[in-house]
């Protein structure tokens, strides 16, 4: 438990390689830690790896399906991986889910800018 508060705490103050170590340890002791998950795909989602992110919120939402963020995360990091086809599914789940529309709309402008550059 300590070494998952402390992940998010250095999460929250942008210390990502220092959080992921601390998360890393955390779910080497409780690998089905559905909270320890969501935040590692943040940070890797911080870091701009996509596919760590999306395996990462894919194995969230395989412990807890009804988890809402964790499929909007997912729909958010396999959309950035460009596994647009994946992320609109992630993101019906997601809406059905109880994801937050502010948040649903967000995502779906960004997978029409991902489509759009292609």
């Amino acid at each position: 438990h300590a070494h998952a508060q402390r992940g998010r705490y250095l999460f929250g103050l942008a210390r990502t390689d220092e959080a992921k170590e601390s998360l890393e340890t955390a779910l080497r002791l409780e690998p089905e830690k559905r909270t320890t998950l969501f935040y590692l795909g943040l940070v890797e989602a911080k870091r701009e790896r996509w596919p760590e992110a999306a395996e990462r919120f894919e194995r969230t939402v395989a412990l807890d399906p009804d988890f809402a963020l964790g499929h909007l995360y997912l729909a958010r990091s396999l959309a950035e991986a460009g596994h647009l086809d994946t992320a609109r599914k992630a993101l019906t789940t997601a809406a059905k889910r109880g994801a937050e529309s502010r948040e649903i709309r967000a995502t779906e402008r960004r997978l029409r800018e991902l489509a759009t550059a292609r």
